[in-house]
């Protein structure tokens, strides 16, 4: 993993990435059925983010196996771990993390300019849209879009983890800070905390996409 995104990390987090999905390593038995019927690119993102997943869970002192799929295809992580996938087209990464240390984990990746304004009404409220609308030019504006994308997108799959639930977008505030960004929840949400709590992201852009990750540490619920 490039040292720019494991600075990502908080300690007892390990994370692996691929920037070449071709050099993944085959599935394994059990993992197939997920992506029986998928086109050769949903199996070429599927297979490198459990590679990605497999190394990560190496540094964590867990042996190869399989993992599957839930019916909610979410991953079925080794008893005692949490953890997250992303994946795109040119792009795959995987955090994990023992559960003593943290309850939920979550990393998205996306494509640079991804979040054009036509998605703009269904990811953000009027306020997030005026942020876009205040950048100095239409190609920061939608840049500013793919990262409370992609940031809500991370809070989901951290909280996913306790609570099996997911929560629209609109049930959530985003904010850019000087380090990264915030969620703010904008409703009550069962075992992760109340209206108003808020959680800290963070994230690294490059030329190609943005990276970003939310982690809710074991000991700091409600």
């Amino acid at each position: 993993m490039r040292d720019e995104i494991r600075l990502l990390l908080p300690q007892h987090v390990e994370g692996e990435e691929s920037l070449d999905l071709t050099q993944a390593g085959p599935l394994y038995s059990g993992e197939e059925a997920a992506v029986k019927h998928a086109v050769e690119r949903r199996r070429s993102e599927f297979r490198a983010g459990r590679d990605c997943a497999r190394r990560a869970l190496r540094h964590l002192g867990c042996e190869n196996q399989a993992l599957p799929a839930r019916s909610d295809r979410t991953v079925m992580w080794p008893k005692g771990v949490v953890g997250s996938i992303t994946h795109t087209d040119d792009y795959a990464a995987a955090v994990v993390a023992r559960v003593r240390h943290w309850s939920g984990l979550g990393i998205d990746a996306e494509s640079r300019y991804r979040a054009s304004r036509e998605l703009w009404p269904l990811i953000a409220s009027e306020d997030e849209i005026e942020w876009f609308r205040e950048a100095s030019d239409t190609r920061l504006a939608i840049d500013r879009a793919t990262l409370l994308f992609s940031a809500k997108e991370s809070f989901y799959k951290a909280q996913y983890c306790i609570t099996a639930k997911w929560v629209d977008f609109g049930e959530v505030r985003f904010r850019a800070t000087l380090r990264g960004f915030e969620i703010e929840l904008l409703t009550d949400l069962a075992e992760v905390g109340h209206r108003g709590r808020r959680f800290a992201g963070v994230f690294h852009e490059d030329a190609m996409r943005v990276v970003t990750f939310v982690a809710l540490p074991a000991s700091d619920l409600g």
